[in-house]
């Protein structure tokens, strides 16, 4: 009877056991089919949210840390417009004229197609969106074209309210239409016969259809001009008619003048600035690697400072010892 017991309690263990198993089976190969642009967005924040982890680290950030130097409204950051103080922009000449020389000659223009795109790649802080309005601005460019939009898109790639706010770049109006169809009828109309250049800051979607549902109306141009600023390599493949261009970093001679401009705004402050903090800043200056934003950031936060031991805590502050995975771009 005992032996019958055991035998009995063995075989509902068993099937017990293959009944989990089953059931964990049935989870793995039940998986809902997500939507690629859905996957695309959890892809983004859980990005961004290991930069902001990486930044809580290294800033080593707690309730105590007292006095901020410097306290940033991200939403404000988040907006570009075509205007740009030439006189500040340091060592984007070169990068300029080559841009300009490109779209003025005629290079990724292919027979019927009268759409021709040129994206500007590098990562974020290289001052991709600088040298955009440095093109956008070039009066070169200007004459010999017959209207220009500047459009922010940034990851929220919208092809309704894409389409509107180059309409209403190109009109200096507001368009009030909503349907996608009458937008694109409207686009079309602006653009048509017309030369025009167009800059599309910070594109960071991948989706080839929605890239197409925008540009379609643009065939109606006689030539259509597009410039593009990102972060991602795929968005230059996916839309590029003409190879893309990759800004280098700034090298330390340009990076120093680019932080005396930001740090001592007035040349008698520099030329009264103790050479203990010169040497500092030079110092912090080469930790920034070339990037125009860190230069710029770290400049400002030490603009009328004149506390040496400030000066310190920023140069030896954990950010600056940055990944050199991140800035091989900047090495060659």
């Amino acid at each position: 009877m005992e032996a019958l017991k055991r035998s009995t309690r063995y075989q509902l263990t068993g099937k017990r056991k293959r009944h989990e198993e089953n059931q964990m089976c049935s989870v793995d190969t039940g998986v809902v089919q997500v939507p690629y642009e859905f996957l695309c967005r959890v892809t983004k924040i859980t990005e961004r949210f290991n930069e902001i982890r990486h930044f809580s680290i290294h800033f080593s950030l707690s309730e105590n840390d007292g006095q901020r130097l410097f306290t940033h409204d991200i939403s404000s950051m988040r907006h570009t417009s075509s205007f740009v103080p030439e006189k500040t922009i340091v060592g984007r000449d070169r990068d300029k004229d080559i841009i300009v020389d490109k779209l003025l000659s005629g290079e990724g223009e292919n027979g019927g197609n009268h759409v021709s795109i040129m994206a500007i790649v590098g990562m974020g802080g290289l001052g991709k969106t600088t040298l955009g309005q440095l093109v956008y601005n070039d009066q070169r460019l200007r004459q010999s074209f017959d209207n220009h939009a500047w459009v922010y898109v940034s990851e929220h790639f919208d092809v309704n309210t894409i389409t509107r706010d180059i309409i209403n770049s190109l009109t200096k109006g507001t368009c009030e239409f909503t349907e996608l169809t009458d937008l694109q009828e409207k686009l079309a109309d602006e653009m048509k016969d017309k030369k025009i250049l167009l800059m599309l800051d910070d594109v960071q979607n991948e989706r080839g259809d929605c890239w197409e549902s925008l540009c379609l109306p643009m065939s109606s141009a006689r030539i259509c001009k597009i410039i593009l600023t990102s972060r991602s390599e795929e968005v230059a493949r996916l839309v590029q008619t003409m190879p893309p261009h990759r800004p280098s970093c700034l090298s330390f001679d340009e990076s120093w003048s680019l932080f005396k401009q930001v740090a001592f705004p007035v040349d008698q402050e520099f030329d009264a600035t103790p050479a203990n903090l010169i040497e500092i800043g030079k110092n912090i200056v080469k930790k920034c690697n070339g990037l125009p934003l860190a230069v710029k950031t770290l400049g400002s936060m030490l603009c009328y400072e004149t506390d040496e031991n400030i000066w310190v805590d920023v140069l030896e502050n954990e950010l600056l010892h940055m990944e050199k995975s991140r800035y091989q771009a900047c090495q060659h």
